[in-house]
C-alpha cells in the first residue's frame, strides 16, 4: 500500500471511471495529505474498488421487510450532499419518502419518526444550531433514535460536513468530487469511519425533481426562521431573568433547584449554559437588593 502511495499519479485522477471530473489543484494536494494520514483512502482511486452495484445491492437488501439501514454523509458545506441523500433515499432504497421526512434538527426527526410507521426512510440534513454553543438533550435523543432505528424498522441518513461518529450507522459515505455537467458524484465508501473500502459513482436527481424542489422551499424556509430566532436571541440578564417566571420558581431553595427549572425554560443549552444562566441570576438578585435594580447603572 505505501509504495502504492508513493507512486501514486494524481493528474491521472481528473480523468477516470470514463468521466471527467471537476477536481482543482488545491484539492489534489488536499487529497495528497489526507492519503498520507491514512492510506487506505487510496482505495476511492483504484479501478478496482468500484463498488456502486455492490453497494446498492447491500442498500435494497437491508431496506427490504424487517431490516433497515443508518447511513452518513459527510462533505463540505455545498458538495452535494443533500441531493445524494435524496437520490438515494429515491433511487435506491425501498421504502417510501415524501418531502416531510426530511428534518433540520434531531427535535424534528424525532417527531417525524413518532408519526410514522415502520419501513420508511428519514433524512437530517445539516443541522444548524439554534441556541447555545451545543444540545446534550439532542445528542442523547439523536443517540436513543439511533439506537432503536432497528425495531421500528427505520432509515436514517445522516448529512453532515463532519462526521459526528454515529456509532450505530451501517456505512459512511464522503463526497470526493463531481462531475457537475453530468450531474454525477463520486463518493468514498467506509464501513468503520476509518478504512475506505473503496467508492461509489452515483448520478443525482436532476434540479426539477419534484422533492428535490420541495427540499429547497423547506430549508429555504427554515433558515429564514433561524436567521429571524438569532436576531430575537434572549441576552444571559434576559434568559436568567426568565427563570423567575417558571411556576416552579418559587419553590427552588438550591442552585441545582434553579439549574433544573432552566432545563426546562431552555432545554437546548448544555450544562454549563445552564450553570452559567443561573450564576447570573443570583448576581442580579444581588445587584437587586443592594442598587434596587437589576440593571442599575454603575
Amino acid at each position: 500500500m505505501i509504495d502504492d502511495i508513493e507512486s501514486f499519479e494524481y493528474k491521472k485522477i481528473k480523468k477516470s471511471d470514463g468521466l471527467s471530473w471537476d477536481i482543482t489543484p488545491l484539492m489534489i494536494e488536499k487529497f495528497k495529505q489526507k492519503m498520507k494520514v491514512n492510506p487506505s483512502f487510496i482505495n476511492v482511486f483504484m479501478p478496482d474498488r468500484n463498488l456502486t452495484k455492490p453497494f446498492k445491492y447491500e442498500v435494497k437488501f437491508r431496506t427490504t421487510g424487517e431490516r433497515n439501514i443508518i447511513m452518513e454523509i459527510i462533505g463540505q458545506t455545498g458538495s452535494g450532499k443533500s441531493i445524494v441523500a435524496i437520490t438515494i433515499s429515491l433511487n435506491i432504497m425501498n421504502k417510501p419518502i415524501i418531502a416531510d421526512d426530511i428534518a433540520f434538527t434531531t427535535d424534528e426527526l424525532l417527531k417525524r419518526s413518532m408519526a410514522i410507521g415502520k419501513n420508511h426512510t428519514l433524512i437530517q440534513d445539516e443541522q444548524i444550531n439554534q441556541l447555545g454553543i451545543g444540545s446534550q438533550r439532542e445528542s442523547f435523543e439523536q443517540q436513543t433514535l439511533e439506537d432503536t432505528t432497528r425495531k421500528f424498522g427505520l432509515n436514517i441518513i445522516f448529512c453532515s460536513p463532519t462526521s459526528r461518529n454515529h456509532s450505530t450507522a451501517h456505512y459512511q459515505l464522503e463526497v470526493i468530487c463531481i462531475n457537475k455537467k453530468k450531474r454525477i458524484t463520486k463518493l468514498g465508501l467506509m464501513s468503520d469511519g476509518q478504512q475506505y473500502l473503496g467508492y461509489i459513482i452515483l448520478k443525482v436527481v436532476p434540479e426539477s425533481n419534484k422533492l428535490w424542489k420541495e427540499y429547497n422551499k423547506r430549508k429555504d424556509e427554515f433558515i429564514k426562521t433561524i436567521l429571524n430566532r438569532q436576531t430575537k436571541r434572549l441576552s444571559v440578564d434576559e434568559m436568567s431573568l426568565e427563570l423567575k417566571k417558571h411556576k416552579q420558581y418559587k419553590y427552588c431553595k438550591k442552585k441545582g433547584d434553579y439549574v433544573v427549572v432552566a432545563s426546562k425554560m431552555f432545554p437546548t443549552l448544555t450544562t454549563q449554559e445552564l450553570s452559567m444562566i443561573v450564576d447570573n441570576l443570583i448576581l442580579l438578585n444581588r445587584m437587586k437588593e443592594e442598587d434596587g435594580d437589576y440593571l442599575s447603572e454603575e
